[in-house]
């Protein structure tokens, strides 16, 4: 694989010189500047603008630019200074000790002998003794002629040498300038007049849920843009008209009904009547809902198109891809594996959906549409999770064949993708968001469907791009982009040229505590100018409903519970009485600090993930997060900035400690509200009593606070608080802190005080920890995304206790069926097969109320039954609900439909399993005809195909054959693929099984080792692709006769499966002979007897009486107690 390596170009803030540095401080500077040998100074120059700093007047002065530049090129003047800096000290002093030496000579009158004498010992190998006569008594003189000549010369051949350097330079220097402005045509400096674009926050609206996209158009057609953004909260549209000068009225709602969580909304006449219609993505619901404009900014009610069953979709695309002049839609699967398309009608009804393979691995993120093959059909170009770009190419009626893959730049991940032509060449060219390589990635068309290499333009480092929109901002007639930089909180502008390149970003600041995530543009306030808006996504807390008899219900829920908790406790029972009646969440920090029942908690709740009393005091946990947030806002002028110190004392365990003090430097997170004090002997009283247990380590933490940026929001609640007394500052959930000093108190070794600073808004090791959760982070409900978070970090029994207590309050159907779905994803991680099929078939109940038996539900029942069996080991179960799935396919679909080949390659799979290659062969050669038809020669589909069948031929023993499907799989694969990826492993292993089976063992052990390095570095310890491997190890050293090392491979793949696996799983069989067999081959007979009878023991569980599976077993064991019995 080929890797380009990209040299990162200075950024005016990364650099300590200040605009209109003088020239000579410039120098000064520059002579103990640390340079760095990794970065490109010089780029630096040709990119920078006058607009932006200081150092692009250098280029006016031609030699000391010259200079910088080429030292700039090499390190730096201080590696330059260092390697030359001694040579002229050295010439100088020779210089002064030789004119010392003439000064101070001594003449003879008569010749002197010297005669010198060879060293006899090591002690004196380095001296020369001269043993001389001295015939005349000496006297001073001046230096020769000769010797003045001499010293002439010298400083002659210096001052040249100096000379040459200033030469070189000023004949090198501009030569390297201008061949670097050659190769960097595509950056033109533009004058700074031109850069006018400015962000001007006009109007704010903030939503404490996702939105993912939202709509700009003229909806009450009075010539002023309009917005419209989806309301997860309210499931509903938000329709804000505008006034014409930047400014929204309040916003009418259009519900989208409940339970169907809309988060992206577009736009389009779908019905032919010049109105603007709305299209929304309803996230919850599978489905596409569609509202019909009236013209005067109000919509009719939503009409519902239905996607197939779990399809949840996503970025839905507008556009004509049929060709009969009717907008249609294209929206992606919630697991990025296909492209739904609804054909429209033109009347705003739209037909059933038909799908557009991707193929694994490509995840699909987002989609554009365009021609990009010139061809007169609309083409889809998706941004994909794994570092690529696919190009579906349309057919003209609404279906996609061929696809190519374009590479976006290894752990590039993915944001946004957008569609113009950069160039003024007439091809529509690509800009795809490299989310996590920090960049703008440009593919330039070569209008046949293929694309220049992608050049990249830098966002700047850890800026996390996630959307990017294309406008002419400058007005200079050439096509810019805005981007979205979610991390780095602003909106970065890249201005573009005439030849498809562009300049540096520009920067606009949404203010550090907003997260831009999506952006629309448009001329707000008719100017002629395009304005930019952005949703901007707030750091993420639990955000609960706030509807008022949500509220009510929640206080009665809550209220039950604790009294039953605290059944005979009086006070407690008073105080749940006055906190059912009167609470008030403007009150939500007064009855926290009241440390009754709800305080306890609340705090054990967050300390523990206690699912089922978080969901119950979740309404709880909103309201304080509010309050604080409030006070915070209001309470932060009056610090001005200055920073202060908060005390918190507590007991820690030994534990716990040591893992902190290990962690110095690193991050700390309080995982639930935490009170500090201004008082420190307060704070420290505390420590004192946590110290006086054996187990137990007392802490004073010491924490500075920087009042702007912070992380968290914290208030003091004097004012507010049940002890008004206290001079309390408490912070909201989850406040990060990074470790300072450690250190002992009073010599008291239970004792100690920890220096902890407050994390800002924008620290970046934070950053680098949350942005892969915050880009992957799925849509839905609060609870949906907590499961999801406990998932991720592999708490699955807190996301399982969590779904069940879901499940315990009010809800409709629709939500009811999403978390049966989410339990039964937890069952199937934690490997409990049997309990995930009865979550998934109560979820399917429940749809199956509310869907009709159409094509997509039925076969997305069939398929997920056939799966889940293939998966439990079930093979004979399976096969009925594969073919169901293809008896429905092959009735509704074209006879190359790549979703038949999938269906064909599911039944070759069931019937490998089963023994029966002659039937498998025959389907994956069916589902191969498509394929090859419908697919690129290099797409990962059919890798996976050629695999299957060489796993096929393999078993048969023809290994040539098998052989070839192989490697044609691993070709594929090096392609397409990092150098580490699973996948490759895979194919190393399956090659290398072949040549074990041809007795090449030395080839196979390569491939091998190859296939387990890989594995081992990524997959966790308990897959079962971990285990075939180790298997098939422990089988290859089987055959080399080396049986302790098999022993030790083939109790890895038993340790595996026993954990994954159900109890009667034929591959637990399977591991269990192969132990048996070779303790047997070892003669080690009562351990080989152990494991025989475990196999006969499964089988007789799951087998017929009668089958001879069970004979063979019985056969067995008899043997070995027959051998057992005949050497006693």
């Amino acid at each position: 694989m080929n890797t380009t390596y990209v040299t990162e170009l200075l950024h005016t803030n990364s650099s300590r010189f200040v605009p209109n540095t003088t020239i000579i401080d410039l120098v000064n500077e520059l002579l103990i500047e640390t340079w760095l040998t990794t970065m490109n100074y010089s780029a630096y120059f040709d990119y920078c603008l006058p607009t932006s700093c200081s150092y692009t007047y250098i280029q006016q002065l031609s030699s000391l630019y010259t200079v910088t530049l080429l030292l700039g090129l090499y390190g730096g003047l201080s590696v330059i200074l260092k390697w030359i800096c001694p040579k002229i000290i050295y010439i100088l002093f020779n210089i002064y000790w030789y004119r010392k030496k003439q000064s101070n000579r001594v003449t003879f009158a008569h010749t002197t002998e010297v005669v010198v004498i060879e060293a006899t010992s090591a002690a004196n190998a380095s001296i020369n003794h001269q043993n001389t006569t001295v015939h005349s008594e000496s006297e001073s003189t001046v230096s020769t002629p000769q010797t003045m000549s001499y010293l002439v010369l010298l400083r002659s051949m210096f001052i040249g040498i100096l000379v040459l350097m200033v030469v070189a330079v000023a004949l090198i220097g501009p030569f390297a300038y201008f061949s670097r402005q050659g190769k960097n045509q595509a950056i033109e400096i533009m004058p700074s007049c031109q850069l006018t674009f400015q962000f001007v926050p006009l109007f704010t609206i903030i939503y404490g849920t996702l939105v993912q996209s939202f709509a700009v158009d003229d909806f009450n057609s009075d010539s002023h843009l309009d917005l419209a953004i989806p309301n997860l909260d309210t499931n509903s549209v938000d329709i804000f008209l505008g006034t014409g000068d930047g400014t929204f009225r309040a916003a009418n709602t259009f519900s989208t009904g409940e339970g169907n969580s809309p988060i992206a909304v577009t736009v389009g006449d779908f019905n032919n009547d010049n109105q603007i219609d709305l299209v929304v993505e309803n996230s919850d619901s599978d489905n596409i809902g569609v509202m019909l404009g009236n013209n005067d900014g109000t919509f009719r009610e939503q009409m519902t198109f239905s996607t197939e069953y779990n399809s949840r979709p996503s970025d839905i695309i507008v556009n004509d891809f049929n060709n009969d002049n009717q907008l249609d839609l294209a929206f992606i699967y919630n697991d990025g594996s296909k492209i739904g398309i609804l054909l429209g009608e033109g009347d705003g009804i739209f037909r059933p959906i038909l799908t557009a393979l991707i193929g694994s691995p490509y995840v699909a993120q987002s989609a554009a549409a365009a021609d990009f093959n010139d061809d007169g059909h609309q083409d889809l170009v998706i941004n994909a999770y794994q570092n690529a770009v696919n190009i579906l190419f349309g057919n003209g009626d609404g279906t996609f064949s061929a696809q190519i893959i374009l590479s976006t730049g290894q752990f590039s991940g993915s944001g946004s993708i957008a569609t113009a032509d950069f160039n003024g060449d007439n091809r529509t060219d690509l800009a795809i968001v490299n989310s996590y390589n920090f960049n703008v990635g440009i593919m330039l068309a070569n209008g046949n469907g293929t694309f220049a290499e992608q050049i990249k333009y830098s966002t700047g480092s850890y800026s996390l791009p996630v959307s990017v929109v294309i406008g002419d901002f400058n007005n200079d007639h050439q096509l810019d982009l805005a981007i979205a930089n979610y991390n780095t909180h602003n909106i970065g502008v890249m201005f573009g040229t005439s030849n498809g390149s562009f300049l540096k970003q520009m920067t606009f600041s949404v203010g550090v505590k907003s997260h831009p995530g999506t952006i629309a543009i448009g001329d707000f306030n008719n100017d002629n100018h395009y304005a930019a808006y952005s949703i901007f996504l707030l750091k993420l807390y639990p955000r609960f409903t706030q509807k008022e008899h949500y509220q009510e219900q929640a206080i009665e829920i809550l209220a039950v519970y604790c009294c039953n908790l605290y059944t005979g406790n009086i006070n407690e029972l008073n105080v749940i009485d006055e906190f059912k009646s009167d609470y008030d969440p403007k009150h939500a920090i007064w009855w926290y600090t009241r440390e009754c029942f709800i305080y306890q908690m609340l705090n054990r709740a967050l300390r523990t993930l206690d699912a089922d009393i978080i969901v119950r005091i979740g309404f709880f946990i909103h309201d304080l997060h509010q309050q604080i947030d409030q006070l915070y806002k209001q309470q932060l002028p009056n610090y001005r900035g200055k920073t202060f110190i908060v005390y918190r004392g507590q007991g820690l365990l030994k534990s716990h400690f040591d893992k902190l003090r290990e962690t110095e430097g690193g991050l700390m997170s309080f995982n639930n509200f935490l009170s500090t004090s201004m008082n420190k002997d307060v704070s420290l009283d505390f420590a004192e009593r946590g110290s006086t247990k054996a187990d137990m380590v007392g802490i004073l933490f010491i924490m500075t606070i920087v009042p702007r940026n912070s992380s968290t929001p914290f208030a003091s609640i004097k004012e507010v608080s049940y002890y008004e007394v206290e001079d309390e500052i408490l912070f909201s959930m989850y406040t990060v802190f990074r470790i300072g000093a450690v250190k002992q108190m009073d010599n008291n070794d239970q004792l100690y005080e920890v220096e902890l600073q407050l994390i800002a808004d924008d620290d970046r090791q934070l950053h680098r920890i949350t942005e892969c959760i915050s880009m992957q982070m799925i849509t839905g409900t609060v609870w949906q995304r907590l499961g999801y978070l406990l998932i991720k970090t592999s708490h699955f029994d807190k996301a399982e206790e969590l779904y069940k207590a879901v499940l315990q309050q009010p809800l409709n159907e629709s939500n009811k069926a999403i978390y049966y779905h989410d339990l039964g994803y937890v069952k199937t991680m934690q490997g409990d097969y049997e309990q995930a099929l009865k979550y998934y078939e109560q979820e399917f109940q429940i749809k199956g109320i509310a869907l009709p038996e159409i094509y997509s539900s039925l076969v997305t029942f069939c398929n997920f039954h056939g799966a889940l069996f293939n998966v439990l080991g079930e093979y004979t179960k399976a096969l009925p609900f594969y073919e169901k799935t293809l008896e429905t396919k092959e009735k509704t679909l074209h006879v190359d439909h790549p979703d038949l080949a999938i269906s064909y390659n599911d039944i070759g799979l069931i019937y490998n399993e089963i023994g029966q290659y002659t039937e498998a062969l025959s389907y994956y050669e069916k589902a191969l005809g498509i394929w090859e038809k419908t697919l690129s020669a290099d797409h990962p589909s059919l890798a996976i195909l050629y695999n299957n069948i060489g796993f096929v031929y393999n078993e048969l023993g023809e290994y040539t054959k098998a052989l070839g499907f192989y490697e044609k799989a691993l070709g594929i694969r090096e392609k397409t693929l990092p150098a580490d990826h699973p996948d490759l492993a895979t194919s190393y292993n399956n090659i290398g099984g072949v040549y074990d089976g041809m007795r090449e063992y030395s080839k196979a052990l390569i491939y091998h080792e190859k296939a387990l390095r890989i594995c081992e570095k990524y997959l966790p310890a308990n897959h079962s692709l971990l285990a075939t491997f180790y298997n098939n190890l422990g089988r290859l050293y089987y055959n080399t006769k080396e049986y302790s090392t098999a022993l030790s491979f083939y109790e890895k793949t038993r340790e595996i499966f026993e954990r994954i696996l159900p109890a009667n799983h034929p591959d637990l069989v399977t591991s269990y002979n192969k132990i048996g067999s070779l303790y047997y081959t070892m003669k080690e007979y009562s351990k080989a007897l152990l494991y025989f009878e475990r196999v006969l023991e499964i089988k007789q569980r799951s087998l017929s009486a009668n089958h001879p599976s069970i004979r063979d077993a019985e056969e067995n064991i008899a043997i070995i107690k027959m051998i057992m019995f005949s050497s006693e």
